[in-house]
């Protein structure tokens, strides 16, 4: 088991910066789509987004959500024309294959509902901020939203982490991967939110000493993959040394 306090990892990034650099055409595991196939809401040339229980229409462009990482809704009515728009305006995204779409997140189109349109924002490096803001407004029940999202981060790390493993069982190791054990802790700093002495910076694994050495040299591999894995979760969604969080494998 590997426990890694979430809200301890954004430290690591620059400020504004994703845990890795996003594709243009989103993620080589989960790539965007050219087209998503919504030929019956194009009409005179623009693809029709119409809100359920309204009869209002929005016009937007046909390339919407096609073919590469864009912030796709920005300055788009009915939500990301206005002054103080919400920060999903912003965030790239696009219409993803889920059939083509291994160990990332993706989600059923929220404005063509039924269509079989998926959309991935994980593809493209950026946080899905839209779907809890969207959904609440529809479902009061916004802790179940939150759950589904934590899931989905749960589920691809597991997926990805259990590929590594079947591949490095494949391969002949002669040593141990360099990990952090984060102990001794030479960088510990007093931390109000956490009330006792952590460090921010490090991200760090705890293998058994009763293991094989076969199986302690493939789990110090793992815990690189395991803590760029989680770095990514946290620099999304931590603000670090405010909010408490763990991730267990």
């Amino acid at each position: 088991m590997m426990r890694v306090p979430a809200a301890w990892l954004l430290p690591l990034f620059p400020v504004g910066a994703h845990a890795e650099a996003a594709n243009p055409r989103g993620h080589p595991n989960c790539p965007c789509l050219e087209y998503a196939g919504l030929d019956s809401y194009i009409e005179n040339g623009h693809l029709i987004y119409r809100p359920s229980g309204t009869e209002s229409k929005y016009q937007y462009p046909t390339t919407y959500g096609n073919f590469d990482c864009q912030a796709h809704d920005d300055g788009l009515a009915p939500f990301c024309d206005q002054p103080n728009a919400p920060a999903w305006c912003l965030q790239e995204w696009c219409f993803v294959d889920k059939n083509n779409c291994k160990g990332l997140q993706y989600y059923d189109s929220s404005y063509f509902p039924g269509e079989d349109v998926h959309y991935s924002y994980d593809t493209c490096g950026s946080a899905n901020s839209f779907t809890l803001w969207y959904e609440a407004g529809e479902e009061s029940n916004l802790a179940v939203k939150v759950v589904d999202i934590l899931e989905g981060y749960l589920w691809s790390s597991r997926q990805l982490l259990e590929e590594a493993y079947i591949q490095l069982s494949q391969e002949t190791l002669t040593d141990q991967c360099e990990y952090s054990t984060m102990c001794p802790c030479y960088e510990c700093i007093q931390n109000e939110a956490w009330k006792s002495k952590i460090d921010l910076k490090d991200v760090g694994a705890w293998i058994s000493p009763d293991v094989s050495t076969k199986l302690k040299r493939i789990t110090s591999c793992l815990a690189s993959g395991i803590s760029q894995g989680y770095s990514k979760v946290a620099a999304k969604e931590s603000e670090a040394g405010k909010r408490v969080g763990w991730q267990y494998f």
